[in-house]
């Protein structure tokens, strides 16, 4: 077991780099943990895909998932292995280097219309693949305002980005709009840039605003207009947030080590990611106890359930990967006994959660 959480504390630090009625965009809604009436989810009631392991197909950890015509595009550790839906290995989405469809430096991946695209953060290139793989053709973004460290496709055929963190010294507004032709739009002001840390999601896209979070930030933000980013959700995590005076007093990377600490552990809970939303729940992840709680948000009822996931069997431990699909919940999860094998996905029905 103490391996296992080893493991867990070093994925976890590799990773970090609503009534009836709507709420107004301006109406900071505050979504309340209620850990005691928390419910447990035993991974019996989820399917098991185990991901094929391979010299080739080696997965360290799970960083962010593409569902894509019936195939998973799993990122790991800045490379991208893509399995079929059973979980059997298929191949590599080409690899880092300097040849025709590598990447230097990952910035993240994303999915528009019929193709693949991933986006190099290094060379600002954006590459471009079909789902079985083959390198199509790649656009440079030309030189903006501000270089940006990923990018997210919108409905309307435009994307937004987060912009790269340029020191202390200088304010770096939080992201750039992009047309399709990658040109920029706008600036998106009212919050900047503070660490040069990054993850792998940080936007969707639900009607007409974008939501955004970060790392240790316990507020989903809004943009809105393509240039105002606004608090939109504040997750309240009661007793187990971070100390207000801790936040005031601390950058990202000593509240990194503050959550680490041995003593605080099992006192804090936050780093909210995967976030989704549609009309009637808003959706995300943290970390609490080394662990993975999933949340629905009723936006009618304003409650919001909190489910842990546990395995009765003592067979598996969750790993900190945990997002919606389709209706469906995937977590990962690792072998007690075989921490050599890749990470296994528990897919669970949304209905175990109602």
């Amino acid at each position: 077991m103490s391996n296992c959480m080893n493991k867990i504390n070093i994925i976890l630090f590799s990773i970090l780099i609503f009534s009836c009625k709507e709420p107004e965009p301006s109406q900071v809604e505050t979504i309340r943990i209620n850990f005691q009436e928390a419910k447990s989810v035993d991974l019996s009631m989820g399917r098991m895909i185990e991901l094929e392991t391979t010299d080739s197909s080696l997965l360290y950890d799970i960083a962010h998932i593409l569902f894509f015509r019936e195939k998973l595009f799993v990122l790991t550790r800045e490379k991208v292995v893509v399995f079929d839906s059973k979980g059997k290995y298929l191949f590599n989405l080409s690899g880092t280097g300097q040849g025709p469809g590598e990447y230097t430096s990952f910035g993240n991946m994303f999915i528009k219309g019929e193709y693949v695209y991933v986006f190099d953060k290094m060379t600002k290139r954006i590459l471009c693949f079909d789902d079985n793989g083959k390198y199509l053709s790649v656009e440079k973004i030309p030189e903006n305002t501000y270089p940006i460290s990923d990018v997210y496709p919108l409905a309307d055929g435009w994307f937004v980005g987060k912009n790269m963190f340029q020191g202390d010294h200088e304010y770096t507004p939080i992201g750039s709009v992009l047309d399709d032709k990658y040109g920029l739009v706008e600036i998106v002001n009212s919050r900047k840039v503070n660490t040069g840390l990054t993850s792998y999601d940080n936007f969707f896209q639900y009607r007409d605003h974008i939501l955004y979070w970060e790392m240790l930030c316990d507020t989903i933000f809004s943009i809105q207009e393509y240039k105002n980013m606004i608090p939109r959700y504040y997750v309240d995590f009661g007793e187990y947030a971070i100390p207000p005076f801790e936040r005031k007093n601390k950058d990202v990377y000593d509240l990194i080590d503050y959550t680490n600490r041995s003593e605080n552990v099992n006192k804090t809970a936050t780093y909210i990611r995967f976030v989704s939303e549609d009309e009637h729940n808003v959706r995300f992840m943290f970390a609490f106890r080394r662990k993975t709680p999933f949340v629905f948000y009723n936006k009618y009822n304003k409650t919001a359930n909190v489910y842990f996931f546990e395995d009765k069997n003592n067979e598996f431990i969750p790993a900190l990967f945990a997002c919606y699909h389709d209706k469906h919940v995937y977590l990962s999860v690792m072998s007690e006994t075989d921490m050599e094998k890749n990470p296994y996905l528990v897919v669970f029905d949304e209905n175990v959660f109602k």
